[in-house]
């Protein structure tokens, strides 16, 4: 099993056992968007000038943020990763391949985030929306936890936290599933 598909099935694992704790939610309405989220968090008003941007205060004081808007952070963080074919060819002419990265895969790594060293990036479809999903590769040890919705017409939502704990993390993975368009 590769370091891909171990990080999901330990994610969804853990995804699994603590959705079994029942915890009271509540419907948000962002106007252009709805979210459920735990009745424990609680929205807080932000100005903004180029987007609408709203926040929410998780139970244990961490801040959610939500950018709906031209501008929204697209998690465009990569690491170049080149085929086996192409490492080939390089070492052949003599160039050093220090720094390189490659794979059976290149694109689709690269795409993921498989060699970035703190986050995994995968996409999933959500209410018939495709959202690219951030999440950190080391639980309990603080990092970004995120969503970016991209087919909104000229807009874009996203939403981001940072260092939730590992309760929050799994929760607020379940308001991006939640979140419907209007």
């Amino acid at each position: 099993m590769n370091i891909i598909n171990k990080g999901f099935f330990c994610i969804s694992v853990l995804l699994l056992l603590f959705s079994c704790e029942s915890k009271k939610i509540v419907r948000i309405d962002f106007h252009y968007y709805t979210a459920d989220i735990p009745e424990s968090w609680n929205e807080i008003y932000i100005e903004s000038i180029d987007s609408q941007v709203n926040a929410l205060l998780t139970a244990n004081g961490d801040t959610v943020y939500f950018d709906f808007g031209r501008y929204s952070q697209n998690f465009d963080e990569t690491i170049k990763v080149f085929s086996n074919e192409q490492i080939k060819k390089y070492d052949s002419l003599g160039m050093s391949l220090e720094g390189l990265y490659f794979s059976n895969t290149p694109e689709v790594d690269q795409m993921q985030g498989v060699f970035l060293d703190s986050y995994y990036y995968y996409y999933d479809t959500i209410n018939n929306t495709i959202a690219k999903i951030k999440i950190p590769k080391r639980l309990n040890k603080g990092g970004e936890v995120g969503a970016y919705f991209q087919t909104l017409g000229e807009n874009s939502l996203t939403i981001v936290a940072k260092d939730l704990t590992v309760d929050e993390q799994f929760d607020l993975i379940k308001v991006f599933e939640s979140i419907r368009f209007k």
